[in-house]
């Protein structure tokens, strides 16, 4: 995968099973206010990920997903010690406010990574979604 625009990235430091809870993630302050380190985890509340999954990159085939309605990090692959963990930053935000180009390399990637709100509904389909996330899509569509 490319690796232009990065500069940190978190790594497992054992295997974990595809489907299983890799760890919790620590409850930190709620807040209204979005910035590009903050993780939205309702219709209009984010959290502030000051740990460190600060660090976890995104891949448009991402090896884990950020359960925020249990508050879980969730493999979505096998992953071995050493691998770098990788979310899909919209499965989780709405309208990104720095929006980015992405260097994923992966097949099929989004080029551009902006929110799930301007990503269209058959692409989204491949991913696994936050519970909010599901909701504004539905009805941004009108479902």
């Amino acid at each position: 995968w490319g690796t232009e625009g990065r500069t940190a990235q978190l790594c497992s430091k054992r295997f974990a099973k595809k489907g299983s809870v890799l760890c919790a993630l620590a409850p930190t302050q709620k807040t209204r206010e979005q910035t590009y380190l903050t993780v939205q985890v309702g219709l209009d509340s984010h959290v502030d990920l000051l740990n460190d999954f600060a660090y976890t990159n995104h891949c448009c085939d991402p090896n884990c997903f950020f359960d925020l309605d249990a508050m879980e990090v969730v493999m979505l692959k096998d992953i071995e010690a050493g691998d770098e963990l990788t979310a899909f930053y919209p499965s989780f935000e709405w309208d990104m406010t720095s929006p980015f180009q992405c260097w994923c390399g992966a097949p099929n990637c989004l080029q551009h990574i902006s929110g799930a709100r301007h990503i269209q509904p058959e692409v989204l389909k491949a991913y696994k979604l936050s519970s909010h996330i599901t909701l504004l899509k539905q009805q941004q569509i009108g479902c």
